[in-house]
């Protein structure tokens, strides 16, 4: 486990990938509120044992398309950033049991999402959605689901198909009405 958070000294691209190299059975890479120049071009090496990535409060405004070649990539965290988008390829990630895009600039989520069935948690808190993908209905693993504080008007009823969900989180959402079919969700605290 490396974890180089809130720290005064910038760290380059090449000083974080050394260290890595170092460390041949990383399991964790923790990035949390560097104070990095080269923070907003972070680039992934694919050839990283990496399960879990946490990209916290680094400015981000974009991923890398190279970070859907970590293949064996379990928990993705990139909260805290200026993400508007999410590069095309996010479903190449099979493996994923967590993504936590919170607080970012998110106005939309790519159809792609469906295809990540392992997904058990999904955090799209605090981002400027408007609507949600059809394709969220296909993760039939899916037990907590935030997106809260967006621009909803309303909630799709297909999220009620997700009979997986333990927790939906709607707090200070711009909802007129909750669909029906969510309240049919036999596992819903």
């Amino acid at each position: 486990k490396l974890k180089i958070e809130n720290n005064r000294k910038n760290l380059s691209n090449t000083e974080i990938a050394v260290l890595r190299s170092k460390l041949n059975s990383l399991e964790n890479l923790h990035l949390s509120l560097l104070r990095s120049e080269d923070t907003e071009d972070y680039r992934v090496d694919s050839t990283l044992n990496d399960s879990r990535l946490y990209l916290c409060g680094c400015k981000l405004i974009e991923l890398t398309p190279n970070i859907y070649k970590l293949q064996s990539l379990t928990i993705l965290q990139t909260c805290c950033n200026y993400l508007k988008f999410l590069p095309y390829g996010i479903g190449q990630l099979r493996n994923l049991r967590i993504l936590g895009l919170s607080k970012n600039q998110l106005v939309s989520i790519p159809w792609e999402i469906g295809f990540l069935k392992d997904l058990r948690e999904l955090d799209l808190a605090n981002n400027k959605l408007k609507k949600l993908p059809k394709s969220l209905a296909c993760l039939k693993r899916l037990n907590t689901l935030k997106i809260e504080n967006n621009l909803f008007r309303e909630i799709p009823s297909f999220l009620g198909k997700i009979q997986s969900l333990k927790m939906l989180n709607l707090s200070f959402t711009r909802l007129d009405s909750v669909p029906f079919e969510i309240f049919k969700l036999p596992f819903l605290m």
